[in-house]
């Protein structure tokens, strides 16, 4: 009986050993695992850190290019004046990035941009900022504007086109739908004739009020309609 008990104990105690020198084996692998595990979490967060820092340097850079040209056209536009836009990343529900736009005048106030009426600032900043985006995302140069140039008086519609003009030389194109901007790219009227409208071009042809609606039904408008001053045109420029 003795015997038979010290033979259960010694194959107990081999299967024992045996076991120890598993786990160990299987500990020295977990080992290695998470070694390498952790030599490669550090490169991630390493490359991480980087790629952050070069998005946000990028980031930077387009937005320090967007607020140059506005505000540079803001100066030659509002002569004298102090506005100037600035770009600020902000998160909305710490969780979603936003671009917001503050103008502040020379003594740094924030002013609000809703009230700035009159002189056309936020139709120029608006109409700058596009082709900034444009410029900077290498797409079709393409820029299709519905009056959205009507509110800025003379001097800045000029200086205006002479942007677009600079833009334009540069592979830009543009449609517009806009008043007193009869000196740029290709004219047409859009006349509706009874039920059908025709694109009529302009092309050698000086542009006055006589140009529009000319032999035109004008029965589909409100009895109270009235023309304006300055007549609606689409304006083509580029190729």
């Amino acid at each position: 009986m003795n015997q038979d008990f010290y033979s259960s104990v010694i194959s107990s105690l081999k299967k024992d050993i045996a076991n120890k020198r598993s786990l160990e084996n299987k500990k020295s692998k977990l080992n290695k695992q998470l070694l390498e595990s952790q030599s490669e979490y550090v490169r991630m967060i390493n490359a991480q850190k980087l790629l952050s820092a070069v998005s946000d340097d990028n980031t930077q850079q387009t937005l320090d290019f967007i607020t140059g040209v506005v505000n540079k056209t803001l100066a030659e536009i509002f002569k004298g004046d102090t506005r100037r836009i600035f770009l600020k990343k902000k998160l909305f529900a710490q969780s979603k990035p936003h671009i917001i736009v503050e103008l502040r005048n020379g003594e740094g106030h924030v002013m609000n941009m809703q009230l700035q009426n009159g002189a056309g600032l936020r139709q120029v900043v608006s109409f700058m900022y596009v082709l900034c985006l444009i410029e900077i995302r290498k797409g079709r140069r393409l820029v299709l504007s519905d009056e959205k140039l009507n509110g800025l008086h003379k001097e800045a519609k000029r200086i205006i086109s002479e942007i677009i003009k600079i833009f334009a030389e540069d592979g830009f194109q543009f449609i517009f739908v806009e008043y007193s901007l009869n000196h740029l790219g290709k004219l047409y009227n859009v006349e509706k004739h009874g039920t059908e409208s025709r694109v009529i071009s302009l092309d050698g042809v000086e542009y006055d009020d006589s140009c529009v609606f000319a032999d035109v039904d004008l029965d589909i408008l409100d009895k109270d309609y009235k023309e304006d001053d300055e007549s609606v045109k689409e304006t083509i420029i580029g190729g």
